[in-house]
């Protein structure tokens, strides 16, 4: 599967009882005003829902503005 340019990494761990991991490339974070790159999803439909550019926010913290250096 190809990833957009704002996901770095998408893990399904469904079959060792976890669910799907997906990981935001720097400056990216799923809540806006912190810092959160990773979160967990129950089902694809919901990690594809909630992982759409419009979902994220760009990170504004000082790691990713030195570019995750």
């Amino acid at each position: 599967m190809r990833l957009p340019k704002h996901i770095q990494h998408w893990d399904d761990e469904r079959k060792c009882g976890n669910g799907i991991i997906v990981t935001l490339n720097w400056r990216y974070s799923f809540y806006a005003g912190e810092h959160l790159g990773v979160a967990g999803f129950d089902t694809p439909l919901e990690a594809i829902q909630k992982t759409r550019l419009k979902e994220v926010y760009p990170c504004m913290c000082d790691h990713c503005l030195a570019g995750g250096k």
